[in-house]
Order: C-alpha cells, then sequence, then structure tokens
C-alpha cells in the first residue's frame, strides 16, 4: 500500500472533475447517484474512479475513500479557521407583554366567524325514513328481553330449516318423477 505522504500528493494533484467525483463518493453516494447529481454518465464516473485507483496504486474503492477522507481531515486540521462561529455571549431581549396587549385577540368570539352567506344544514341523512319504527316492538323489550329475543332468533331458525327440508322433499319427488 504506498505511503500516505504519496496519496496526499495523489490528491492535491486530482482535476476538479475528479476531486468532485471523490468528493461525493467520500460522502456516501453510489456510482448512479453522482453520475445523477454531476449530470454524466455512470461510465464516467466509473472511469475517474478507476483513473484515481490507478493514480494511488490500485487501493480499493472503500479504501480509497477512507484515505481520501483522512486526507480531508488533515487538511481541516492544517488550517487554523474555527470550524464555528464564537459565541457572542449577548444576551437577547424581548418584548414586553404590555406591548403587544394593545393588538387585537387572535381568537374571536363565536359570532364574529360566521360566514355572511352561511346556511343551516340538515342534520339527520336524507335517506333515513319516517315510515320505519323507532324503536324496537314491545314483544321484545321489557324485563325479559334477552329471552324473548333469543327465542324469537331460534324460532326463525327452526322455521327456515323447515321450509329447506320441505323444499328439498318436494325436488325429490319431482326428481324421481322425471
Amino acid at each position: 500500500m504506498p505511503s500516505t505522504f504519496n496519496l496526499s500528493d495523489v490528491f492535491s494533484n486530482l482535476t476538479g472533475k475528479q476531486k468532485e467525483t471523490i468528493t461525493l463518493l467520500a460522502e456516501g453516494f453510489t456510482s448512479k447517484e453522482i453520475a445523477s447529481i454531476l449530470q454524466v454518465s455512470e461510465s464516467a464516473v466509473v472511469q475517474r474512479i478507476e483513473t484515481m485507483r490507478n493514480k494511488t496504486g490500485g487501493l480499493l474503492r472503500k479504501e480509497l475513500v477512507r484515505e481520501y477522507r483522512q486526507y480531508l481531515s488533515e487538511q481541516e486540521t492544517d488550517t487554523d479557521q474555527p470550524g464555528c462561529n464564537e459565541l457572542t455571549g449577548k444576551i437577547f431581549h424581548l418584548q414586553d407583554v404590555d406591548e403587544c396587549a394593545d393588538r387585537e385577540p387572535r381568537q374571536h368570539p363565536q359570532g364574529e366567524m360566521e360566514l355572511s352567506d352561511s346556511m343551516e344544514f340538515i342534520v339527520t341523512s336524507p335517506w333515513a325514513n319516517d315510515l320505519q319504527p323507532k324503536v324496537v316492538p314491545e314483544v321484545l323489550d321489557g324485563r325479559n328481553a334477552g329471552l324473548n329475543r333469543w327465542l324469537a332468533a331460534c324460532g326463525l331458525a327452526v322455521s327456515i330449516s323447515a321450509v329447506m327440508l320441505v323444499l328439498l322433499s318436494v325436488a325429490g319427488e319431482l326428481a324421481a318423477l322425471i
């Protein structure tokens, strides 16, 4: 593997297109993403990366990226510029509450919020029919409502079964006649 000094010389002598390609590669973008960002073909991006790999002695892509990140971190530490702005130590003063008191309130009374062309909507659904009874029949309601409803359900089930048996016997007799 080439020494770090040689790699820093290689990285400092890269062309502008190679630098922007390796920078995007170091940020974790794939070849396709780099190609779309730089608006070039993917093969052009791969060719740039292969050229850099050949200049560095055949390093793998991830090793090339790792070395380039290390090169960038060394370049940042060499410059004596601070990474962030210094704190000023000043305190920000906010407006007093009394200055905002003369303004209109954000929430208006209910009467002021009505639209001038508003109309009432019908609360009941239009498909509701007044002809249908609104309560359960008295037979199924009352003190023994649960028992009465259960007996009604059982009676309906038995009557449906009886009708089905009659229909099946009629169908069997008709089949025997034919």
